[in-house]
């Protein structure tokens, strides 16, 4: 039986925005990641493991820039893992919601940083801006 969860994540995600929640489940902070002038800012999950990713410079005509790498999902733990091909540059987190046109993890770790024990931070994604 296939993996309904891993299923659901595979796509094209446009990053969205980060969330900082207080801890009655309020949005105490928002980051607007979306780059919607250059229809940019996305993140496309493949079979095999393969992570494609794309930001844009809105300040350069919108220059592209790739960050291939692969992405993991691990289901006893419920943890999502993508890491950048060249750097080895680590996002992971808890998968909170992921259906049809949202996906939102619980940030664990971003890059070096591992401290977000005392945070819930939540890195949102969508199908469609």
């Amino acid at each position: 039986v296939e993996n309904k969860i891993e299923e659901t994540i595979k796509g094209k995600w446009f990053y969205y925005g980060e969330e900082e929640l207080d801890a009655n489940g309020k949005i105490e902070a928002f980051w607007d990641l979306s780059e919607k002038e250059c229809n940019s800012g996305y993140i496309v999950l493949k079979s095999g493991n393969i992570k494609e990713e794309q930001h844009s410079d809105v300040d350069e005509d919108c220059e592209k820039y790739d960050y291939p790498g692969t992405w993991s999902y691990e289901k006893t733990s419920n943890t999502l893992t993508f890491i950048d091909e060249e750097d080895g540059y680590i996002v992971k987190g808890k998968i909170i919601i992921a259906n049809t046109n949202e996906l939102r993890i619980k940030l664990t770790q971003q890059g070096d940083d591992t401290d977000f024990e005392d945070w819930n931070t939540h890195l949102v994604f969508k199908k469609s801006l």
